[in-house]
């Protein structure tokens, strides 16, 4: 199963999600029935970017939160509801994102799912929001690790300075020290964070040209 899954994510990141549902589908009966149709939609989605996709999703709610542990377990809810969140992001519903992210333990999302919860509340225009989460989750990495915060992921820093501008804040201690990581980033030519890098030079730092190239990094690494 894992493998399947794995082949499935391959073919989405390629491309071919006609190709990567074949692969879901040989999970039925392999896997939790929640899973096996939350990959097949998954890349039914990719597929064909449509709201009928993400209802067929929905439609699994009820599944998902009845089942038994046996029979679903939280590391395969929380996918779940994450994919149901990236799929209302990508149709412009950020506030149903923010819902479906609020099903998931707080203390236990995954930073991609952060990230999407960030980007939801920057599109409702709730920069606050991100600002007092993201200093929150810092304070704690300081406390437990005893570093100064300089760890955070580079996507969370991101978000968290473009939450700054929303609110016409420049030349932060944040924004500085993003600053100082993307000019590492580009002099290494960072295929890694290529992505992180790309957004920065279309968002903070207006550089189209770099941007491009960075983008263009990051599809080659992805393929």
């Amino acid at each position: 199963a894992a493998a399947l899954l794995l082949l499935a994510d391959i073919n989405i990141q390629q491309g071919n999600p006609a190709a990567a549902k074949t692969y879901c589908q040989q999970l039925v009966g392999k896997t939790s029935y929640l899973l096996a149709f939350t990959c097949m939609l998954n890349a039914e989605f990719t597929l064909n970017t449509s709201t009928a996709t993400y209802e067929k999703l929905l439609s699994l709610e009820g599944f998902a939160e009845k089942a038994h542990a046996e029979e679903v377990s939280d590391s395969e809810r929380l996918w779940y509801y994450e994919t149901l969140a990236a799929m209302a992001y990508t149709l412009n519903k950020p506030e149903a994102a923010l819902l479906h992210l609020k099903k998931i333990d707080a203390q236990r999302l995954p930073v991609s799912a952060l990230l999407l919860w960030s980007d939801a509340k920057l599109k409702l225009s709730k920069p606050q929001d991100v600002i007092e989460r993201f200093t929150a989750i810092q304070a704690a990495s300081n406390r437990t690790s005893n570093s100064t915060g300089k760890n955070i992921d580079d996507g969370l820093l991101l978000r968290w300075a473009k939450a700054e501008r929303q609110i016409s804040l420049h030349d932060t201690e944040i924004q500085k020290q993003l600053a100082d990581r993307m000019a590492l980033r580009t002099w290494r030519e960072d295929v890694s964070h290529a992505a992180q890098v790309a957004s920065y030079f279309l968002d903070i730092d207006y550089k189209p040209a770099i941007a491009l190239k960075f983008a263009r990094l990051n599809w080659q690494a992805a393929q």
